[in-house]
């Protein structure tokens, strides 16, 4: 395959070029620091580098003649030094004083207590009963049943959600009432009829 980069096809000027820069220049054209030449540059971030003072895809080949005195060479720069990233510090519970990991804002136990008090009688959708309606709704529903485009990945109840039908004293694990949907479709019905969470607090 042909190179397409300047640098690729230049191959042999740029390191002349390359090599000139190195000879010539002392100081980063940056800082104006003193560069360590003697530092492997594949090995150390502070070696010295030969960097364009004018990016090469606008100017063409990497070492066009025609450029003017600036443009036409490149420059001597150092490496930065790596930047030190400190580990995030732990912070407590939002419920407790009990310290959490970075990225988290409740701890285990008040989670748990949480998951408890909103569903008491434990997740409904891990039951046998509900696996056995959703393989049912997917098998009955392999297209999803409001785009009519992707595959259903989710068995949703319709045309009464399932905390209705439980409220009724309706079976919410009949086939009958569930419709497969994508889960872009199953997200976008639950965001406009049964909004939780952070949607409570938008404004409408």
């Amino acid at each position: 395959m042909p190179a397409t980069r300047p640098r690729k096809i230049n191959g042999p000027r740029w390191r002349q070029l390359e090599a000139r820069v190195l000879a010539e220049e002392t100081r980063c054209a940056l800082c104006d620091d003193p560069v360590d030449k003697t530092l492997g540059r594949m090995r150390d971030p502070r070696a010295a580098i030969v960097d364009h003072d004018w990016p090469i895809h606008r100017e063409g080949l990497a070492t066009n003649t025609r450029r003017s005195a600036r443009t036409q060479r490149a420059s001597l720069a150092g490496n930065p030094p790596p930047e030190v990233t400190m580990p995030r510090a732990w912070s407590p519970c939002t419920r407790c004083p009990e310290p959490t990991p970075p990225g988290v804002s409740i701890c285990k136990t008040c989670q748990r207590a949480a998951d408890a008090k909103r569903r008491p009688s434990g997740n409904p959708y891990s039951t046998r009963g509900h696996r056995d309606f959703r393989e049912t709704v997917l098998a009955r529903d392999p297209i999803c049943q409001a785009c009519m485009a992707a595959r259903s990945t989710v068995a949703d109840h319709h045309p009464i959600e399932r905390v209705d039908l439980v409220a009724m004293g309706l079976d919410p694990n009949d086939a009958a009432r569930g419709q497969g949907l994508c889960k872009r479709c199953h997200d976008r019905k639950t965001a406009a009829t049964r909004p939780a969470g952070w949607n409570d607090r938008m404004p409408h």
